[in-house]
């Protein structure tokens, strides 16, 4: 997600989290671009938010997409998912890692063969 400052990049993820949230078929032709994105957002090294903002969008694509193609869309986003919680809990961010592992469980919930080598 190209974006100038990392509040705007914050801003796009949680935008993104919730067209998923209440218009997830916008999304379908752009299914192909959204790992690479929602991945740049997971690894961003300068701002913590950025991080928890795109985890959390990717939580909600995922959850959306369901059975049809969210599975495909997780698997490779796992590791890079666990490192924004393992990174909110170094920087002692606790409303952060709160916020991480909360998104985290509902797709373990919802989703659980996500989290399950195919």
């Amino acid at each position: 997600m190209s974006a100038s400052t990392d509040e705007h990049r914050e801003t796009g993820y949680e935008l993104l989290g919730k067209v998923a949230e209440y218009r997830a078929f916008m999304l379908t032709p752009f299914a192909d671009q959204l790992p690479p994105m929602l991945l740049e957002g997971l690894q961003n090294s300068t701002f913590s938010l950025v991080r928890l903002a795109a985890l959390k969008a990717t939580c909600s694509v995922v959850l959306e997409m369901g059975p049809n193609g969210g599975h495909t869309l997780f698997q490779p986003l796992v590791e890079p998912l666990l490192h924004v919680v393992e990174a909110s809990i170094k920087e002692e961010n606790e409303t952060a890692a709160q916020e991480a592992m909360s998104a985290l469980a509902r797709v373990t919930e919802e989703v659980p063969k996500n989290f399950v080598n195919p």
